[in-house]
């Protein structure tokens, strides 16, 4: 039949049935393809909702299944989410800094298949915030330049090894790469905004002076008992005095200093110097210095 002989009816359903089977699209899943999903965390139901809306070969659809799996709603991570931002090689053999100081550096081979990477810094569902995609520095992507660094000078921390045992428990060298992750004007709010603690100083970096913003104890008083554990027996009385003059600002210091008192760290920690608890340390100590002079010298100990 010639196309001039086709009624107007016909035409306008062969119009509707090709559109139709060439604007076809599938229905976004809302989880990596035979992943199981986990309806009863609270608001999955919802984000699974949305992401049916979605057309499965669009990029919004990748975003919300990372989005899902982010929230805790999909058992398997997704694996649109790699490590360079355009797609391109990455050296696999290249060595990252372990935020664990008892695990070592991993490669960018381990950490592409480790879904703790796929955690997000500012916005979920956006692989280009998560930590996987914020390391592309560290592997050799192209176009994917470091802009931020831990020492003000753009040098590695003199002491890559030093752990912070207090607030984050991180070495100079997690630090470092953390400092890595952000732009360059996410930079400037790193230390005072991000991190709220001052771990360029902490780590010894070159012209980066202790804060003088922050003390565990109050004006006139001192550390009483430095070796006493607290907590979960994971830092000193002495540690937390030396973690705590790092705080940068004053908003944070007052928020960590309430915490403290609330916990009676202050109160056990510290006595006013001259009182009966620091005079009673000060002859601790010194008891301990005579007894480790007499050992090594005739072998005998004072009693305490």
């Amino acid at each position: 039949m010639h196309p001039s002989k086709i009624r107007p009816s016909m035409r306008l359903l062969l119009v509707t049935t090709v559109s139709s089977v060439v604007g076809y699209s599938y229905q976004c899943q809302p989880c990596l393809k035979n992943s199981a999903t986990i309806e009863e965390q609270e608001g999955c139901q919802e984000l699974f909702d949305a992401s049916s809306l979605l057309d499965a070969s669009t990029t919004d659809c990748l975003n919300a299944q990372l989005l899902n799996y982010q929230h805790g709603c999909c058992e398997e991570p997704p694996r649109s989410c790699t490590i360079c931002p355009n797609g391109s090689p990455y050296n696999p053999n290249a060595i990252i800094p372990s935020f664990d100081p008892h695990s070592g550096a991993i490669t960018c081979a381990d950490m592409n298949v480790d879904s703790t990477y796929l955690d997000y810094i500012f916005r979920q569902g956006d692989c280009s915030d998560t930590l996987l995609q914020r390391s592309a520095s560290w592997c050799g992507c192209r176009q994917a330049e470091r802009s931020c660094y831990l020492c003000p000078d753009g040098s590695r921390p003199p002491n890559p090894n030093l752990v912070d045992p207090v607030y984050y428990g991180w070495t100079c060298a997690a630090f470092d790469l953390v400092s890595s992750y952000f732009s360059e004007e996410e930079c400037q709010g790193l230390v005072p905004d991000i991190l709220e603690f001052d771990a360029p100083s902490w780590c010894g970096c070159p012209n980066s002076p202790i804060p003088q913003i922050c003390r565990l104890c109050p004006e006139g008083h001192q550390v009483v008992r430095p070796h006493d554990l607290l907590g979960d027996g994971d830092y000193t009385c002495q540690q937390l005095a030396l973690s705590t003059r790092y705080i940068p600002t004053q908003d944070p210091c007052d928020r960590v200093l309430r915490n403290y008192r609330e916990k009676g760290y202050v109160d056990y920690c510290c006595a006013p110097v001259g009182s009966s608890a620091y005079q009673t340390v000060r002859t601790s100590s010194w008891i301990l210095i005579l007894n480790l002079f007499l050992l090594l010298g005739s072998g005998w100990i004072v009693p305490n």
